[in-house]
Formats: C-alpha cells, sequence, structure tokens
C-alpha cells in the first residue's frame, strides 16, 4: 500500500529521507542521535493527519493558488475581500511549501480510505527500545 516514504525531518536542514518500498515493510536502524525516532514521530504525525484526510494534494492546493490568483489579478485592492485573499494565497503557499516537505506514496489512497472507514485495515505506530 505504501509505495514510498520521501521527508524531510523537522527540525533539520540537512536530512532528507527517500524510501522506496514498493508496498514491503521497513526495518530502521541506525545509531543514537542519527533521527531513527524522529522519523517515527514524523511518520505517525504524517499518517494521523493523512487519515483525517487534513492533507491536501499538491494539485489540490494549486488550482486553489491559481483561483485566489485569478481572483486578486479582478479584484481592486480597495476591495473589502481582498486583503482576505491575499492572506488566504500565503496560507496555500505554506501548505504547498510544507506538504513538498513530507510525502508518502500510496497506490490506492481511495481503498486504503475504504479500509479504514470499514476498520478492515489499520495503522498503528510501535516504538520498542531495546536497553
Amino acid at each position: 500500500m505504501i509505495e514510498y516514504i520521501d521527508f524531510e525531518l523537522d527540525g533539520s536542514l540537512d536530512k532528507k529521507i527517500k524510501i522506496k518500498l514498493d508496498n514491503k515493510n521497513l526495518i530502521i536502524t541506525g545509531a543514537n542521535g542519527c533521527g531513527k525516532t524522529r522519523l517515527l514521530n514524523q511518520l505517525d504525525k504524517y499518517l494521523q493527519s493523512f487519515l483525517k484526510r487534513n492533507i491536501r494534494s499538491e494539485a489540490t492546493i494549486l488550482n486553489e493558488i491559481e483561483s485566489r490568483n485569478r481572483r486578486l489579478s479582478s479584484m481592486d485592492v480597495s476591495d473589502a475581500n481582498y486583503p482576505y485573499n491575499q492572506h488566504r494565497l500565503k496560507e496555500l503557499q505554506f501548505e504547498l511549501a510544507q506538504n513538498s516537505k513530507s510525502k508518502i506514496g500510496f497506490t490506492n489512497v481511495e481503498e486504503i480510505f475504504r479500509l479504514v472507514d470499514s476498520n478492515i485495515l489499520i495503522f498503528r505506530f510501535f516504538l520498542k527500545l531495546i536497553v
């Protein structure tokens, strides 16, 4: 179901994770402090947002940006709605930038939502610390 993971680790400027899964399992290992837990926490956060349908596709965001730009270009600066549309455009550009930092490719998004909604598929995050 998961084809790939492409993440820029939160709080890091130089740690980028690109993993091609092709629906296979993933084992994460590494030295202390290399970012294993940070990656797992970020994956969990992303999946929780995804399953709540809080992550919109890049195409959807780009369409809304284009629509806002058209609306702004046809508006007069003195229009009462101009500041709102300008603000919304900045929010959309930020959302697009954030989405480009974290991506998970799924084989069939609609099927995943159907399975999750019917409680057939459950995503769980387990962290096992070996001391």
